[in-house]
């Protein structure tokens, strides 16, 4: 397995970093460095996993973008006439990519489960089923061991939930200590 190496990121300021400007710094590093875009790669698609749970809908997600992003370049590729028609629509297309069409492929992204079932009616749906149930219990351990990053993420939701519902218990029992005087319902200083 390849080390792999931390990506070079902008010194903390207080203003936000803006696409473009990520866009551009990106491009620069990957012109200095060709060899740091798999960790750029890795880094982009597990942040992208992680925002959207780091699960299997995650993955589904990371699947359905890739597919819809490489069906619109091979449907740019087989409409351009000629090596330079394809890079001039390539280039306005980025600028185009950077607001709506990255939208619009995330969007569909995001309902990849309808594009399952539309493919492939019930069967696609006992199939994504049975995928979720493969997924737990073997990939997600092989997944979490190459991608730390997505176990941490995992136990920290887990520690979350724990946290409010010992939170929800406490007001519970708050509720119904021996001491209370009122209901549990009533408003205190409402009087009858």
């Amino acid at each position: 397995m390849p080390i792999m190496r931390p990506v070079n990121k902008p010194a903390k300021t207080k203003s936000k970093e803006g696409r473009l400007a990520r866009h551009l710094r990106v491009a620069k590093q990957l012109r200095e460095q060709p060899k740091s875009i798999g960790p750029l790669l890795r880094e982009s698609m597990v942040s992208v996993w992680r925002s959207r749970g780091g699960g299997f809908y995650g993955l589904g997600y990371i699947i359905a973008f890739i597919y819809f992003e490489a069906q619109m370049l091979a449907g740019d590729v087989l409409e351009s006439d000629s090596v330079a028609d394809f890079a001039v629509a390539q280039v306005l297309e980025f600028v185009m990519r950077i607001g709506f069409l990255s939208f619009i492929n995330a969007f569909m992204a995001l309902l990849w489960p309808i594009h399952v079932f539309r493919f492939g009616g019930w069967v696609a749906v006992v199939v994504l089923i049975g995928s979720y149930y493969t997924f737990e219990m073997l990939l997600r351990p092989r997944i979490e061991a190459y991608f730390p990053e997505l176990a941490a993420m995992r136990v920290q939701r887990e520690l979350k939930k724990k946290l409010q519902a010992a939170k929800k218990n406490r007001r519970k029992a708050k509720k119904l200590r021996p001491g209370n005087s009122r209901p549990p319902d009533e408003k205190p200083g409402a009087s009858q």
